[in-house]
């Protein structure tokens, strides 16, 4: 059916819907051939909509009015990632190839798992984890079948309120049979505001999708499901690192300003335990202390850092457990 509207109204049309803002718990990815391999979550619509393409194939202007034909999810553009290879050195003096993909000059958080390979029948291909920092708790599990493949993705990015700018676009990332790796504009953006958000508030999307594989003339079908979740967090103003004897008793505590926590804890060797104090300043005033224990069995303490771009990272200060008989000696 065709429609006619004017092109003020069009143009509003086409406003709200590259900057759209809902509360959505779950979102179908625009169907396509490729690979659903996870999501890019940015603080701005990265706006992708080929607008002359539509305008020249489906936007007919005619009397002062725009008439709408045919399927405009088609002009939706890709933005490709490059490929990145660099030699890094091990502790050891080997050598290995690390690979990313990054999206140039766009400001986000990555999160997705791409496969890796030199060229698309390559069998020493495997998939990476290509997420960033702010990317917390972050989980890939693969499945395998003789008739059925896929992969789930899962993560936690903790943001400040005054963060991300108020609206959060959480973009399908997929991966074409020739390797390369794109992303497609999320049109719906999660709004929370800062004024009414408080710490721990929490925002999940679920991006699902299904494809058929076909390889040496045999179908598979391969699912890909990706949960991020975002969650209000308030920065902390002092950390507070506590050592505990075998008797509960306190045997030291040294407070830091998020930024200059040492990356190293040497224990003292009458400590049993450590417990970490998170303190934050709350919207009411009020402060509120968060508290983490760490035994003998964990290598490293960790606290939230905020960075330059709001989003916390869990960071992360190694623990050397110092016994009675080293001390003596």
């Amino acid at each position: 059916m065709n429609k006619r509207i004017g092109l003020t109204t069009f143009a509003l049309l086409i406003m709200i819907f590259l900057a759209g803002c809902q509360l959505a718990s779950e979102d179908g990815a625009e169907k396509s051939a490729d690979k659903l391999i996870g999501a890019f979550v940015t603080s701005e619509h990265i706006n992708l909509f080929d607008m002359e393409g539509f305008l020249n194939d489906d936007g007919k202007v005619s009397g002062g009015e725009i008439l709408v034909e045919g399927n405009q999810q088609k002009y939706n553009g890709r933005l490709y990632a490059t490929r990145k290879d660099t030699v890094e050195t091990t502790e050891e003096g080997g050598k290995y190839t690390k690979t990313t993909y990054e999206f140039d000059g766009i400001e986000g958080t990555r999160m997705f798992s791409p496969t890796v390979s030199e060229s698309p029948d390559d069998e020493n291909s495997y998939v990476m984890s290509n997420s960033d920092n702010g990317v917390t708790d972050f989980k890939i599990n693969m499945k395998y079948g003789d008739y059925a493949e896929g992969m789930e993705l899962e993560g936690n990015i903790y943001v400040s309120p005054s963060g991300l700018e108020n609206e959060i676009f959480i973009n399908p990332v997929y991966q074409s049979k020739d390797g390369q790796v794109y992303l497609v504009s999320s049109v719906n953006g999660y709004c929370y505001s800062a004024d009414d958000m408080e710490d721990g508030s929490l925002y999940t999307q679920t991006i699902a999708d299904k494809v058929t594989v076909n390889n040496n003339g045999n179908s598979k079908e391969f699912s890909t499901s990706v949960k991020v979740s975002i969650a209000i967090m308030k920065p902390t103003a002092k950390v507070a690192i506590i050592q505990i004897d075998k008797d509960n008793k306190l045997l030291k505590k040294e407070e830091y300003k998020p930024g200059e926590v040492p990356k190293e804890l040497n224990a003292d060797s009458s400590t049993e335990y450590i417990i970490v104090e998170s303190t934050k300043t709350m919207k009411s005033g009020e402060t509120k202390v968060e508290r983490t224990i760490f035994s003998k069995s964990d290598d490293s303490l960790w606290y939230f850092l905020l960075n330059d771009n709001r989003v916390f990272v869990k960071t992360y200060t190694t623990i050397i457990w110092n016994k009675l008989e080293d001390q003596a000696e």
